[in-house]
């Protein structure tokens, strides 16, 4: 007697969840070596050991260069101890020590330097850091600048003070681009916007990170940036990815929604778009958040309270050449709306903040609305109303979006690149498509590899 076709089915889906574990395993293995690497490369450029010594030293002990069979294991450690040494360079020319009372380090060609500031990019904490940037930066000496970092400096300033009273606490999150590691402070707006401050974000952004701020509060001396750290919610918005330009006329010419009091232009093509607000709770903003971005298109990612937003004056990162981020005011200054400005809400599934059910409503998110975030987005929707396992869901995404994505007809143009934390965008991906079908039970964390775990927050937006 043969085996039934549904034995295979379950032999072939077996082997395949076998795969995918595998190469779940085998993405957070490369991940935690190179954090194990950069940590070595730190801390022997620290004691001033010389360059070449580094690299054999690590060449030898790394598990990343076994972990990559193939790839050039003296280019990978050359590319740690450049991004690591980057910082100990920046100040070089500075007219006093930056030690803070200490010895200053010694450099491999035996000069003396300032004691190292924090890498633009050492891991989250457990714990995320409270505050601006390490004490030398926040004290050192004002540097000659050039006219147009002048400039584009007073703007980042003048949007925080323009959104936030001196002694609201944000958070300012910096991503690096080329290690995906992420650093996060949450401060009181006045502290941001000090010179030291601002200049320790230049240098984070000059080295390969973005820089994004919170539209909305925190509470004071909150550690993490999640629902329950939130304040108050200042600002509503939308993220137009595809078809920007389009899509923001139509928002300038619906006269069910004011005018927005920033508009930010993040890329070619591409906008944030900013309304302040005050009055509003969070399950009450997030549901409009929801419903603004089903009226207009914008990104179903980016409708959660604790959102950042990249900072204006600083450059995107994302593509080979750098793009400043600039911003227009189009409302009248110092204007703050409130809900019943916003005459968005008419059937009852965009009162709810709710998908459409329709299988053509649905195709049209799939396809027209073409973004990654909104085909992951699609996508978790369709498996939950199958009924698949939401972890499942998770692990699947996390494996799909750890590597970048090419357009199906020309394998040469990336679509997308691969996230940064991909388990924890898969996790707020399909917890929000839950929310958003009502589904109530969220997925359990064990299903999660370990390392993202502390991962509580919400991911930047572009």
């Amino acid at each position: 007697m043969y085996p039934s076709a549904s034995f295979y089915d379950q032999v072939e889906q077996q082997a395949q969840q076998d795969r995918q574990r595998e190469e779940d395993m085998a993405f957070q293995a490369r991940y935690e070596s190179e954090r194990r690497d950069r940590a070595m490369v730190r801390h022997e450029l620290e004691r001033g050991l010389p360059e070449a010594e580094i690299e054999e030293r690590l060449e030898l002990a790394s598990e990343c260069v076994r972990l990559n069979p193939g790839a050039d294991a003296r280019a990978y450690i050359r590319r740690l101890i450049d991004e690591e040494n980057s910082a100990f360079h920046l100040l070089s020319n500075a007219e006093e020590p930056l030690h803070d009372g200490l010895p200053p380090a010694t450099a491999p060609n035996g000069e003396q330097r300032p004691e190292e500031p924090q890498s633009a990019a050492p891991p989250l904490p457990e714990q995320p850091e409270i505050g601006g940037p390490p004490t030398n930066w926040a004290t050192a000496p004002q540097l000659g600048r050039n006219p147009k970092t002048a400039q584009t400096e007073a703007i980042a300033r003048e949007y925080v003070n323009e959104n936030f009273d001196p002694d609201d606490w944000v958070a300012v999150v910096a991503v690096n681009r080329k290690s995906g590691e992420i650093l996060q402070r949450i401060s009181p707006a006045q502290n941001i916007v000090s010179p030291g401050y601002q200049r320790w974000l230049r240098h984070l952004n000059a080295t390969g990170s973005d820089v994004y701020v919170s539209l909305n509060t925190f509470k004071e001396h909150a550690r993490g940036r999640t629902k329950e750290d939130l304040q108050e919610i200042r600002h509503l918005y939308l993220d137009l990815d595809k078809e920007g330009a389009r899509k923001l006329e139509a928002i300038r010419h619906d006269n069910a929604v004011p005018p927005p009091n920033y508009v930010l232009n993040t890329s070619p093509g591409k906008f944030q778009v900013i309304w302040r607000v005050e009055g509003i709770d969070q399950d009450q903003a997030e549901a409009m958040l929801r419903t603004l971005a089903q009226r207009f298109g914008g990104d179903p990612a980016a409708t959660d309270s604790t959102r950042v937003f990249r900072l204006p004056g600083f450059n995107n990162k994302k593509y080979p050449e750098d793009f400043q981020v600039t911003v227009s005011r189009e409302a009248e200054t110092g204007e703050v709306y409130h809900a019943e400005d916003f005459k968005v809400y008419g059937r009852d599934w965009e009162r709810a903040g709710r998908m459409p059910a329709s299988p053509n409503q649905e195709r049209a998110l799939s396809q027209e609305q073409a973004t990654q975030s909104e085909r992951d987005f699609a996508y978790a929707i369709r498996k939950l109303k199958a009924g698949e396992d939401p972890n499942r869901i998770i692990q699947k995404m996390a494996v799909y979006r750890s590597k970048p994505q090419y357009d199906k007809k020309d394998p040469t143009k990336q679509t997308a690149p691969a996230k940064a934390r991909p388990y924890y965008y898969a996790e707020q991906t399909v917890t929000k498509a839950m929310a958003t079908l009502g589904i109530t039970k969220p997925p359990t964390r064990e299903a999660m590899p370990a390392a993202s775990s502390r991962e509580t927050e919400t991911a930047p937006s572009r």
